[in-house]
């Protein structure tokens, strides 16, 4: 049986479902790559990435933030602004204009993270809830403002 690559299977992995997926997804992270970096990625391994991270605050410095995320979202993807970024707003207590942001970008998903701040569990939770609700009453009124969900209480939402 042939590969993804065309070459015989000779690990006998199963077949991958295809996109979009819902259960063995593959996450990749941005470090703040190029648009060829992206290009090339999509070209090689583009069928398995299923979901993108912008890492460690880099939405905010990319220079070329609009291109890029327009970029992925020609590929089909979703792209999530990390939690580094999160935390900076929650520990500055700017939430909201960092909710507009989100708006104003084309956010869909979000990583609520405390891998730098003390942020109480309960509290994560509440974040994620009132981000849900954003999400809620922005697909009611046909707006686009930031995806987030408490499926996985690990941090993620979207």
């Amino acid at each position: 049986m042939p590969g993804s690559n065309g070459t015989e299977d000779f690990l006998g992995l199963p077949p991958r479902s295809a996109k979009p997926r819902t259960e063995g997804l593959t996450h990749v992270i941005d470090k703040g790559v190029s648009l060829r970096e992206i290009e090339g990625l999509f070209e090689t391994a583009g069928d398995y990435v299923d979901i993108v991270k912008l890492g460690w605050g880099t939405s905010y410095v990319t220079q070329n933030l609009d291109e890029k995320l327009a970029l992925y979202r020609s590929f089909g993807v979703p792209i999530v602004c990390g939690g580094t970024l999160f935390e900076a707003v929650v520990g500055r207590d700017r939430l909201d204009e960092y909710r507009s942001w989100l708006a104003q970008k084309g956010f869909t998903h979000v990583e609520v993270s405390d891998g730098t701040i003390d942020l109480a569990h309960g509290r994560k939770l509440e974040l994620v809830s009132e981000l849900a609700k954003d999400l809620s009453s922005s697909r009611r009124s046909g707006r686009r403002t930031p995806t987030s969900s408490t499926r996985r209480t690990s941090g993620w939402s979207g």
